[in-house]
């Protein structure tokens, strides 16, 4: 039982650092002279079809692989966004924040450089909030 369940956590980390990947990219194109303007990504990429489809969850929301809410806002200054992930399981989050922070989408990991965010001490609650933060 604990091997499949170690499969599944596994498979759902994959998927999720795909889905998490597949939006940096997709927001380059929404930068507009410089700056991300609108206040709800998550409803522009939605109606776009830009939004992996296994996070849809209707009414212009979307949700991670463990049923949290994902949030992408534009940081105070306009010139980046930042995209929240709530609700992922500590096991999880050790192993999302790992992979994450060796590859160069992300300027921030939990408001840490990812060269040097510790993913055992960010990830310490049973249920946690991933906040991923570019300037691209």
């Amino acid at each position: 039982m604990s091997q499949m369940s170690s499969t599944m956590s596994s498979s759902d980390n994959q998927r999720e650092v795909k889905n998490l990947q597949t939006i940096a990219t997709k927001m380059k194109q929404y930068k507009f002279q410089g700056q991300y303007t609108s206040s709800d990504y998550i409803k522009t990429l939605t109606q776009s079809g830009s939004l992996p489809a296994d996070m849809i969850a209707g009414g212009n929301k979307a949700k991670n692989a463990w049923g949290g809410d994902v949030t992408i806002k534009a940081t105070a200054d306009k010139y980046g966004y930042t995209i929240t992930s709530n609700n992922v399981p500590k096991e999880n989050c050790v192993e999302l924040i790992n992979s994450l922070r060796s590859s160069s989408m992300f300027t921030k990991i939990m408001n840490t450089a990812p060269a040097t965010v510790d993913p055992v001490t960010v990830c310490s609650n049973d249920k946690n909030n991933i906040t991923l933060e570019t300037n691209s």
